[in-house]
């Protein structure tokens, strides 16, 4: 089967959703499909020629996409997937009814979705949007430490960890502030991610870290190895995000026994489970944030019960082959409800 897949940049980003994005598109070649990868500016004629059995529309896409898939729904019927992470109008931005409407046109030219949580799904049926739709979980790429890895109980100063490119929706500035007062527990911070889409932004970020004297190391991008090795020298990770459809970090965390404390949005409560992998605040709400990490270091014995729950969640964790699985079979069974359907309509008539 010949499957189209439309992306935004070619897949060698970083971030959760490229990730996701690659890891399908080697998922399904591994189980002998034939992937093409579209980047724009996207031509309908060169997919039509190409005869791809589906279309997979990342929706990170969709303003390029709003034009061309009316034109491509005149000249084809090619089905057309909307793969969802999350929607962009969610996030903290200018002209958002505006984003929304284009989401929701988007999505009603689309024949089915893909999503990666179930938020991600309710929030697209909530924009009234009725579509055959599959929730397929991001899986876990990183090595998982050996079965005897255990943690120590306490330390006398916590290492402490962000991943996540640096941009204000991941909500980095609202764990510096709360940091700044907190100097006067042991703690140091590594941020971990891309630092290059938004330079005025890191900047703003250094500029905070500049408060916080030598605690704060920025390390930018990392070999998957290195991330390993953080998840596993660190106590706590935080997660702050204003917006998250999933949340990737948050299950590899989970696969590293390592507690988090995470914004209580999207699909992270869907990974951490507030007082059992890690403890779940209002995103943006530097007091809460503040005190979660001041309970954890006045009283690091408690981390222990959210190791426990880590150990016990990650087993459930999906890998990324059963994530590919969970797509590969949803679109064999779009493609034989629909064929079913046209034999029938040729029948009747």
């Amino acid at each position: 089967m010949r499957i189209g897949l439309m992306v935004h940049e070619p897949l060698n980003d970083q971030s959760g959703g490229y990730l996701y994005d690659r890891k399908i598109a080697e998922y399904l070649r591994k189980s002998g499909n034939d992937v093409v990868i579209y980047t724009p500016p996207f031509d309908a004629a060169q997919i039509i020629e190409d005869d791809v059995a589906f279309l997979i529309e990342d929706e990170l896409c969709h303003q390029e996409l709003l034009g061309f898939n009316l034109h491509l729904k005149q000249a084809s019927s090619i089905p057309l997937i909307a793969l969802v992470h999350h929607l962009k109008y969610l996030e903290p931005i200018f002209e958002r009814q505006q984003e929304k409407e284009a989401e929701m046109r988007f999505l009603e030219a689309c024949d089915a979705v893909i999503a990666n949580s179930n938020d991600t799904s309710r929030r697209v049926h909530e924009l009234g949007v009725e579509l055959p739709t599959v929730v397929a979980y991001p899986g876990c790429g990183l090595a998982a430490p050996d079965q005897d890895f255990t943690r120590e109980q306490s330390r006398s100063s916590l290492n402490l960890l962000f991943v996540g490119i640096l941009l204000p929706r991941k909500g980095t500035h609202v764990l510096l502030d709360a940091l700044a007062e907190l100097m006067d527990y042991r703690w140091r911070l590594r941020i971990i991610g891309d630092d290059t889409l938004d330079a005025r932004y890191v900047g703003l970020l250094r500029e905070k870290s500049l408060k916080l004297r030598d605690r704060v190391q920025f390390c930018g991008r990392v070999s998957s190895e290195e991330l390993s090795a953080a998840y596993l020298d660190s106590d706590i990770l935080i997660l702050p995000s204003y917006i998250e459809g999933y949340g990737i970090v948050a299950a590899e965390a989970v696969l590293h026994l390592l507690p988090s404390i995470a914004s209580n949005v999207g699909g992270i409560p869907e990974v951490i489970r507030d007082g059992r992998e890690g403890i779940l605040v209002n995103p943006g709400d530097k007091s809460a944030l503040k005190q979660a990490l001041r309970n954890l270091f006045e009283h690091p014995e408690h981390l222990m019960p959210l190791i426990e729950g880590c150990a016990l969640r990650r087993p459930s964790l999906p890998t990324w082959a059963e994530t590919g699985r969970v797509i590969e079979d949803f679109l064999l069974g779009f493609r034989h409800e629909n064929t079913v359907s046209n034999i029938s309509l040729l029948r009747t008539e």
